[in-house]
């Protein structure tokens, strides 16, 4: 028995070298070492078949008490199971610090610096603002060339364009029509299809607060050869008035060659009628049968408003055997409530204007001209009227719209000739005033069809 039981310690060592552990290994062993020391043990206690029996038991009790030990050792000592080769350990979150970097998706470092305040843009700068309008030098004739200049900017204007533009008569820079092929071009000869109408240069000035038009004034109407008319008359005052023969009223006073000032008071009644008055009448310098121009120039230095039951002349051309005007320029304010200049003739529109300025009376030097058919003409053409060389158009009466009149007589008394009268006449309800008259210039109709210009120009005595 003794030796099937070390047989048996001697397998169980063997099978815990296989396959246990080392510690395990070593538990057994010494295990098998204490069991094969107590048979001896236990055969030299106990000599009697009773104390064989009972030392038997024990050692087997033992034994079985010792593998239980062992294998309970083995159990708690296991070594922590190894984490499969697939699974990663989870990264370790650090702090982000404002100001570090970190990588990006493509590997590259991304600040992560606050973002700091944008900074608001700079308000745009003004337009620009035309401080001296453009201007245009020459003669408006076909063939000719005219220059221009832009004029004065403020605002520092970054970019210019400008072109040149034509009305037909009467019209503002604002409403004319562009010339082809003009655009950014300071000179301009003008061409036949001018011929009549007026010619403007047209600014546009621009930097990144935005874009300013300007506009030159208006050329006389181009003509397609230089004028070939007659002077008749050159007004200048002499020191004795002696070109003005028939004189009637004493309130003018002559201020220069150039100048005749007419100073109007209640006082100033020659006719004892009401009517205050001066008239400064010339020769008869309209020969029959030939069509003429004349430029009347005048300042109206003050002139309160003429009540719409009264009238204001200050020049016309008159029959003096009739006693009639054939036409006549005024001031009225019978439209608008306001002081605005007419021109009229003696029948036509029942001798109310046939053509009022609009905008009021314009302030300093103005000349009103008009073209006519000789007088006595039953056809009664007038050819046009201008205002500073600018045409106009009829706008009151059957030829409202045109710029052009026919079909009436102006004059049809059978007079050969008439003088011009120029004057200051407020009749109705008369109004004390003042005013200046410039040199007047009569000239036959010429080849441009236009009338003379003062010599100072448009806006001058």
């Amino acid at each position: 028995m003794e030796i099937l039981l070390a047989r048996l310690a001697h397998m169980i060592a063997a099978a815990g070298l296989l396959f246990g552990s080392p510690a395990t290994t070593h538990k057994i062993d010494h295990a098998r070492r204490a069991s094969a020391a107590r048979p001896a043990r236990c055969a030299a206690s106990h000599g009697s078949k009773r104390g064989v029996h009972s030392c038997r038991k024990a050692r087997r009790r033992h034994a079985k008490d010792e593998s239980s030990k062992a294998a309970r050792q083995t159990t708690r000592r296991r070594p922590a199971p190894t984490p499969p080769k697939s699974a990663k350990s989870a990264p370790t979150t650090a702090p982000i610090l404002a100001g570090s970097a970190l990588p990006s998706a493509s590997g590259q470092l991304v600040s992560t610096a606050p973002p700091t305040a944008p900074v608001p843009p700079a308000p745009p700068p003004a337009p620009p603002a035309s401080v001296s309008a453009p201007s245009i030098s020459g003669t408006p004739i076909v063939g000719s060339t005219l220059q221009a200049s832009p004029g004065s900017w403020t605002n520092s204007p970054t970019s210019y364009t400008y072109h040149w533009s034509e009305c037909p008569g009467s019209c503002t820079g604002l409403n004319g029509l562009q010339i082809p092929g003009t655009t950014g071009q300071l000179a301009y000869a003008p061409q036949a299809s001018d011929v009549g109408g007026v010619i403007y240069f047209v600014v546009t000035a621009g930097n990144a607060g935005g874009e300013t038009t300007a506009y030159s004034a208006a050329t006389a109407g181009v003509t397609s050869s230089a004028d070939s008319s007659t002077l008749l008359y050159d007004g200048t005052f002499s020191g004795s008035e002696s070109n003005y023969p028939d004189v009637y009223g004493d309130c003018a006073s002559m201020l220069s060659s150039d100048e005749l000032e007419f100073t109007i008071t209640n006082g100033c009644n020659p006719g004892e009628d009401g009517h205050y008055r001066t008239d400064y009448a010339t020769p008869n310098i309209y020969p029959a049968g030939v069509p003429e121009c004349t430029s009347v120039p005048f300042d109206m230095v003050n002139l309160p408003t003429v009540p719409t039951s009264s009238w204001f002349g200050f020049a016309e051309a008159k029959d003096t055997a009739a006693n009639l005007a054939g036409w006549g320029f005024g001031v009225t304010s019978y439209y608008g409530g306001v002081n605005e200049l007419q021109v009229e003739f003696n029948g036509y529109n029942n001798t109310v204007p046939a053509w009022t300025s609009t905008g009021g009376v314009p302030a300093g030097w103005n000349t009103l001209s008009i073209c006519t058919n000789d007088a006595n003409d039953s056809s009664g053409v007038v050819y046009g009227i201008w205002l500073n060389g600018v045409r106009q158009t009829f706008n009151h009466g059957p030829a409202s719209g045109s710029q052009t009149l026919s079909g009436f007589a102006i004059i049809d008394d059978g007079a050969s000739s008439w003088p011009l009268d120029i004057n200051d006449y407020t009749g109705g309800s008369p109004v004390e005033n003042q005013i200046i008259h410039g040199d007047p210039l009569v000239t036959t109709t010429g080849s441009s069809g236009l009338p003379p210009e003062p010599g100072g120009g448009w806006n001058s005595p």
